[in-house]
């Protein structure tokens, strides 16, 4: 039963690491997202800059009156910051669709682990009848390991019973 208790145990420490580390991943992903937001931010302000400078420049070569290009360059302005705008909001949704695209796909592959763990568990092993066989509170892996007297448990799914050795063979003897 202490058996059942330890495997209980390490595939719940199992699921709580998997789960720490999809958060992890999570809040990885929404960093590196507002870092290429804020970065996108910096660029277009600096093309702002740009092409409020080339403006300025292009009213003073013209010999422009500033009145007439005024609503001229704030249109400009307006309509490249719009599309940017909008392209930072395509590339914000993007990313909340990656990031959770992810999400998924790491919740499906923790399911997934999670099932296999379940499967291979003792409890179902031996529900399937296999046993478990110890020596002194240990598990014996070969025929070999025990000797005539020795005395044995075996576990099974629904309890437990205690033998003593009679007779042992091994595969090199030709008799199992």
């Amino acid at each position: 039963i202490s058996i059942y208790r330890e495997i209980s145990m390490l595939s719940l420490e199992m699921i709580e690491e998997s789960g720490t580390l999809l958060e992890s991943e999570r809040i990885k992903l929404i960093s590196f997202g507002n870092m290429t937001l804020n970065s996108e931010k910096e660029r277009l302000s600096g093309s702002m800059m740009r092409l409020i400078n080339t403006g300025k420049d292009f009213i003073v070569r013209a010999g422009i009156t500033p009145a007439k290009s005024t609503s001229r360059l704030k249109s400009l302005v307006g309509n490249f910051t719009d599309k940017r705008r909008t392209y930072l909001t395509r590339m914000e949704l993007a990313l909340y669709k990656n990031a959770l695209a992810c999400t998924k796909q790491n919740e499906k592959e923790l399911n997934s682990l999670n099932n296999s763990l379940i499967l291979l568990s003792p409890f179902n092993v031996l529900k399937r009848g296999y046993t478990i066989t110890s020596k002194n509170g240990k598990i014996i892996t070969s025929a070999e390991l025990a000797k005539n007297g020795d005395s044995i448990d075996t576990l099974f799914s629904d309890g437990r019973l205690r033998s003593t050795v009679t007779k042992t063979h091994s595969k090199d003897s030709g008799t199992i």
